[in-house]
């Protein structure tokens, strides 16, 4: 019997030393996981040139990476819509090929099917309400000539809107040489800017009832580019069709005991 506790602290002990080094908290839902990179994220509507439905990165010399836009979270619980986004672009990012400084987009959602509705300031904080927006810019290196591209990419900055107030629970996590690290800590680029920003939220989703939108709340999509236009992500969440994974452990563990019970009694 008191081999138990010893093995017990072994097999602990394992698994906190295997513990991949990139390993990273969300602040806001743990559930999310410890890796901000998620590649089944990345998936474009955008029909890139030589790429295909995926992100065209700049070379990795000037500080391209296999993913700009690096993973897109989102969750809903006790009332309260959870997100995060992680990218390697930061509020702006300078290319030398180019000679030119290009900005990150505003964080775009919107419900049931929409994604501009409402958008999220990531240099402060604040929630809009989205009154008009503008697509990429006509830039050096930007793919705004590109009409097909340009329109696909869609929303980059708000242009008119009303504040909706400012998200107390915001926040901006700066990690440095973790570009691009998959499992196993391994860096997808060899060279060049290994930074990654992880932009995490939780909005009231009272703000959204339907006092104030004219349907029932189905689903959320989240949409955000670059002021190049090489890289878009989105994700589209359907509140209460996947459960959480502490549900699906918990519903496991029920169904599970219900059936060594009925076990027993037959027994």
């Amino acid at each position: 019997m008191r081999k138990t506790p010893i093995i017990v602290m072994l097999i602990l002990g394992l698994t906190l030393t295997s513990t991949s080094a990139f390993g990273f908290v969300f602040n806001y839902y743990p559930d999310f996981g410890t890796s901000v990179f998620d590649e089944n994220n990345n998936a474009s509507p955008v029909t890139y040139p030589l790429i295909g439905n995926l992100p065209s990165p700049g070379p990795f010399g000037m500080g391209g990476e296999a993913f700009d836009e690096e993973g897109l979270f989102i969750a809903e619980k006790n009332g309260m819509l959870y997100g995060a986004l992680a990218n390697s672009f930061g509020a702006s990012v300078y290319s030398t090929d180019w000679n030119q400084t290009y900005e990150t987009g505003h964080l775009f959602f919107g419900f049931n099917g929409a994604y501009d509705q409402y958008c999220i300031d990531l240099g402060t904080g604040n929630l809009y309400a989205v009154g008009g927006w503008s697509p990429i810019l006509n830039l050096p290196g930007t793919y705004y000539n590109n009409l097909t591209i340009r329109n696909k990419v869609g929303a980059y900055r708000m242009t008119q809107g009303s504040l909706i107030g400012s998200l107390s629970d915001f926040m901006m996590t700066h990690l440095t040489n973790y570009e691009g690290i998959i499992d196993g800590g391994q860096p997808l680029s060899p060279f060049g800017n290994r930074d990654t920003y992880v932009y995490e939220w939780a909005i009231d989703m009272s703000l959204f009832n339907s006092a104030k939108l004219s349907e029932p709340l189905a689903s959320v999509k989240f949409h955000h580019t670059l002021a190049c236009g090489n890289d878009l992500i989105e994700r589209e969440y359907d509140f209460g069709a996947i459960p959480e994974p502490a549900t699906l452990v918990l519903l496991g563990t029920g169904l599970i005991g219900a059936g060594m019970l009925r076990r027993r009694i037959k027994k």
